[in-house]
């Protein structure tokens, strides 16, 4: 019987979900607003190998993207973790 995966396979969806296990874990801690650039950093330059320019560049306007659409459109909030305090004059602003 053959195997379901190749063992390279095998290794990408355990670095995957490995790092997505991390990020779900820092989001309690750090928040939603750190803990995702940290995961795209990683997965678009260690895994996917993309320039630091794409990667830079997605790692910050998706926060920023989701910051806009979840707590300023759709009045949702999202954990901040220890970073909470930052975001009160964003608060004053917007809301």
């Amino acid at each position: 019987m053959e195997p379901y995966m190749s063992r390279s396979a095998f290794k990408s969806f355990l670095l995957v979900a490995g790092s997505l296990t991390v990020m779900i874990g820092l989001i309690h801690s750090v928040g939603v607003y750190v803990s995702v650039p940290l995961y795209l950093i990683f997965y678009m330059r260690v895994l996917g190998r993309h320039s630091w320019a794409i990667t830079s560049a997605l790692a910050m306007s998706v926060p920023v993207g989701a910051f806009f659409f979840f707590e300023i459109a759709l009045r949702k909030t999202l954990p901040k973790g220890v970073t909470e305090p930052l975001f009160y004059p964003l608060y004053d602003i917007f809301l």
